[in-house]
Order: C-alpha cells, then structure tokens, then sequence
C-alpha cells in the first residue's frame, strides 16, 4: 500500500513539476514575443525617435494678414476688427457685376453658397486655433472682375448676394 502512495505521490509531482515547466515556457515564450516585438518597432522607429517635421508656426491676431496669405493664399486679408472679432477677407469670381446681378441667382445655387459657408467656418476655426483668437467671425466677400461685391458669406452663415438676399 505504500508504494501504491509513493507512485500517487510520485505521479502528482510529476503532474506538478509539468505544470510548473509549462508556465516556465509559456512566459518565456511571452517575453521573447514582447522582445522581439519591442525591437522590430524600435528597428521601425516607432519609439524614442522623434520626428523630423516641420514646427508649426505660430501665429496672433496681430499676424492675421501673414495667417489668411500663408495658409489660405487664394484670398487677399481685408481687415480685422478685434472689439467685434470680424475678419473680413477677399476673393473673385470670373464675372462683371452687371452679369453676376443679372444671373447669379441661375449660376450661384444654395449648395454653391452653402459651400463657402463651410469654407469660412474652416478658416474661422483655423484662426480660432492658430491665432488664439477667440469668437472670430469671417467674413468673405467676392469681388466681380470690376471691383463691386458679388456676394459675401460669413461663418456664420449669413449670405448677401448682389441679386437678392439667400
């Protein structure tokens, strides 16, 4: 009977030391998987290398004319008023006032006009965060090839065109 007990005893300790080698290997073969992982996205650059981009440039409500001419260069800074926080800036469009008045309202659509509402919220949310100007409203207003105001659009979405109001 007490051999019986041994080889019992035996057996489970066999079970036991399985069972400790098992967990001996598979956290091995954990940290070897973490390891070499580690090293492959060290190898990549992923970690401790600090990329080689450009630094941002700063910018201020005194720098909005080198803020609107640097980052949306196809429109011309007008003005800046810091009391109402009104920025108003300049385009073209490709049409004398007199034929923009005449057929704007055939050529310039709601989902055209809507799309400049969303251009200047862009640009009001680009001051907003680049030029740390707080409750900016940006005016753009479109000049006809004769110098007249076509239209204006603000981020606000208030639209005023040269043939009625939208």
């Amino acid at each position: 009977m007490k051999t019986d007990n041994k080889s019992k005893k035996s057996e489970v300790e066999k079970i036991k030391s399985r069972q400790i080698r098992l967990v001996i290997i598979t956290f091995t073969v954990v940290v070897l998987v973490a390891l070499v992982l580690w090293l492959s996205l060290s190898a990549l650059g992923v970690f401790g290398e600090k990329k080689k981009a450009e630094s941002a440039k700063t910018y201020s409500a005194d720098s909005l004319e080198q803020y609107i001419s640097e980052n949306w260069n196809e429109y011309e800074f007008v003005s800046f008023d810091a009391q109402t926080g009104l920025l108003i800036i300049k385009g073209s469009v490709e049409y004398p006032y007199e034929k923009a008045e005449k057929y704007g309202a055939a050529v310039f659509d709601e989902d055209y006009m809507n799309s400049y509402v969303n251009l200047v919220q862009q640009v009001a949310i680009g001051v907003s965060v680049d030029c740390d100007v707080d409750g900016c409203t940006v005016e753009l207003q479109q000049y006809s090839t004769d110098g007249k105001i076509v239209y204006t659009v603000d981020s606000n979405g208030q639209i005023t065109t040269c043939w009625g109001e939208s």
